[in-house]
């Protein structure tokens, strides 16, 4: 299915960026973790949600704001394309390369933990194209 093969390609990319930042440590800048951070607090809002109730309006409020972007992206899309299909493909598009880039450079954080300096750090590698 196209949309899995995406997912693993941009999850990738993400994992890469990590090898490239070891490389070149001007390759990784701050807006490269910008997904993995709304990923991770995302869910760690949403989890804390369960035990500390105040952390309802922070997981609102982060709710909110993505509607919107999407929203943004959903109205933004048909109108220069004129066709009401690539708005909800958009939407679906944005919402899988924030994710699969933002695990993916997680990914790539964690696995840097435990791999030498000299290794490279993988994601998806068996049947990355099926």
């Amino acid at each position: 299915m196209i949309k899995k093969k995406f997912f693993k390609q941009i999850f990738n990319w993400g994992v890469t960026r990590i090898n490239l930042g070891r490389i070149d440590p001007k390759m990784l800048k701050p807006i490269h973790f910008l997904p993995a951070a709304a990923l991770l607090g995302y869910f760690i809002s949403l989890i804390l949600t369960f035990y500390i109730p105040l952390f309802l309006w922070l997981f609102l409020g982060e709710s909110i704001l993505l509607i919107l972007i999407l929203l943004f992206a959903f109205i933004q899309s048909p109108l220069k394309n004129k066709s009401f299909l690539v708005g909800v493909l958009s939407i679906i598009t944005l919402l899988t390369q924030i994710i699969a880039y933002g695990a993916g450079l997680l990914t790539g954080v964690m696995k840097s933990i435990f791999v030498k300096k000299g290794q490279w750090i993988t994601g998806f590698t068996k049947k990355y194209y099926k």
